[in-house]
């Protein structure tokens, strides 16, 4: 099942580059100790990210991750 983020009128309103980034840093911030294969995948992808607070976080956790 699928969560669902929520959708307050504030969040609603902000535009789609915003809503992706505040997703990106949430799941970053989120991620387990254990990293399954897809997670290392997509974290890895994220630390070659255009915005720089998404690829500076992906860097840490991976470096976490990894250890």
């Amino acid at each position: 099942m699928k969560k669902r983020g929520h959708y307050c009128k504030t969040c609603a309103s902000l535009p789609p580059e915003k809503k992706s980034e505040m997703a990106a840093m949430n799941r970053l911030l989120n991620l387990p100790c254990r990293l399954s294969k897809e997670q290392i995948s997509w974290l890895k992808k994220k630390m070659h990210d255009k915005r720089p607070d998404i690829r500076a976080l992906a860097k840490e956790q991976y470096e976490i991750g990894m250890v």
